[in-house]
């Protein structure tokens, strides 16, 4: 389940959300205008809420920052926060702390400017950010969408550890749906499949190339 984000919902669709047993995800803290709306209910949201005629003057603002006051809302219920681009250094003991999981979009970040996103220190903190693409309308590779191209960003642009890398793009993002690691780890019983590369031999090699992996193994279901 869904709520889209804190300028689009209220808080009590996200209560009902967090009470409805189900996996969450959300985007939170995408823009600098979410945080502005939130807190207020000013700024370049608030002024296109008017010129669409959609302005409710009833409707009060959190009056707060969205991770916090959602993390307050969730009550420990583990969700996936998606973006997650502008936080504050106290905000990142409250997530180690909390059952929540960053799905961190790279290369839409990028895209759309919104730069120095913090998953480096999350991750060294102990928040749990596992890889996410966003839509295809934002990427640099309009034949494919792929978790691979946001590891090879991040390793380029960012000197990120292979094996950081690999355990966001895995093992991350399995915890978060709440699905068992042994499908995307190399261990004995069911498995998502097996990939390779022709010409890398190392996992450094595959994340400064452009390669396309081939299927080494694909269960039927795939």
């Amino acid at each position: 389940m869904s709520p889209h984000a804190p300028y689009t919902c209220s808080k009590e669709t996200y209560k009902a959300a967090f009470e409805s047993g189900r996996c969450i995800a959300t985007h939170l803290c995408e823009t600098q205008e979410e945080l502005v709306y939130v807190e207020s209910r000013t700024g370049e949201i608030a002024a296109l809420e008017k010129r669409f005629g959609v302005w409710d003057e009833a409707k009060e603002p959190w009056g707060g920052h969205p991770l916090e006051i959602v993390l307050q809302l969730a009550g420990g219920v583990p969700f996936i926060g998606v973006h997650v681009n502008y936080i504050e250094d106290r905000h990142l003991q409250m997530m180690a702390n909390a059952n929540m999981t960053v799905a961190y979009c790279p290369r839409a970040s990028e895209y759309f400017g919104h730069v120095h996103h913090r998953w480096n220190e999350m991750v060294e903190s102990g928040v749990r950010v596992a890889l996410g693409t966003d839509s295809l309308l934002c990427l640099d590779t309009p034949d494919r969408i792929s978790v691979l191209d946001e590891m090879r960003l991040l390793f380029k642009r960012d000197h990120a550890s292979p094996n950081v890398l690999m355990a966001m793009a895995t093992v991350h993002g399995a915890n978060a749906l709440g699905v068992s690691e042994a499908l995307v780890t190399l261990d004995c019983g069911e498995t998502a499949g097996l990939l390779g590369f022709s010409g890398c031999d190392t996992l450094d090699a595959v994340l400064t190339s452009n390669a396309l992996p081939e299927w080494v193994y694909s269960p039927k279901a795939l």
